[in-house]
């Protein structure tokens, strides 16, 4: 008798355990926890920007918006960072520590080779050879310009196109960024690291330069 009872109650046991229904919620489930961290972990299109890259070979870009920003750059080449670094203003660190700021002018791009929208970073230097002056006449002309840009160090060459037919002119991209941008889910100046003044000043080769310049730490 208690055999019975002990073997029906283990037969119920793994029954409830594998029964169709429970190992579908149990599916779904997993299913539902995979779906939370991809969407956790998505980033939405535009928030994420790349910089425009100018080098020895010319790069076909089309200007589509006369917004621009102006930012102050820095860069640093250390164990714990490298790259361009937003200047931090009054009080900055790297200005603290000697270390040159750079101004750039930030305009958004439609990169005809990548597909893509991206942030071209130039000065606003006015000499012949120079990106800015050879670059605004698009803005004067009738119909959309292809710039075909190229750059030897300091030294731009642009060569200023028509479109050719039938190229996609990347509207569907164009018109997410303009969108996000206009919403104010992003800047332009987005593109480069923005560090705090605190992690800044705790690289402990920036500590050294502020010691330097007579700075203590805070």
């Amino acid at each position: 008798m208690n055999t019975n009872i002990q073997t029906n109650a283990v037969t119920t046991v793994v029954s409830g355990a594998l029964s169709p229904e429970a190992s579908l919620n149990d599916t779904q489930k997993k299913l539902q926890t995979l779906k939370d961290r991809a969407a956790a972990n998505t980033v939405p299109s535009q928030t994420v920007l790349e910089q425009a890259r100018v080098g020895e070979s010319a790069t076909p870009f089309m200007a589509f918006s006369v917004e621009h920003e102006d930012v102050n750059i820095h860069w640093i080449d250390t164990p714990e960072k490298k790259g361009y670094i937003l200047c931090n203003g009054n009080g900055c660190p790297l200005c603290r520590a000697g270390n040159k700021a750079y101004n750039r002018l930030l305009l958004p791009v439609f990169n005809f080779s990548s597909r893509q929208v991206e942030i071209l970073a130039i000065t606003d230097a006015t000499h012949p050879k120079a990106a800015l002056p050879q670059i605004l006449p698009v803005f004067d002309a009738v119909e959309p310009m292809m710039i075909l840009m190229s750059r030897h160090r300091n030294s731009y060459t642009v060569d200023l196109k028509p479109i050719p037919e039938n190229i996609d002119l990347g509207q569907s991209e164009i018109e997410v960024f303009n969108n996000a941008y206009a919403n104010g889910e992003f800047k332009l100046s987005d593109v480069f690291q923005k560090c705090s003044s605190e992690e800044l000043a705790a690289i402990p080769s920036i500590q050294v330069m502020l010691q330097c310049y007579g700075y203590t730490a805070a």
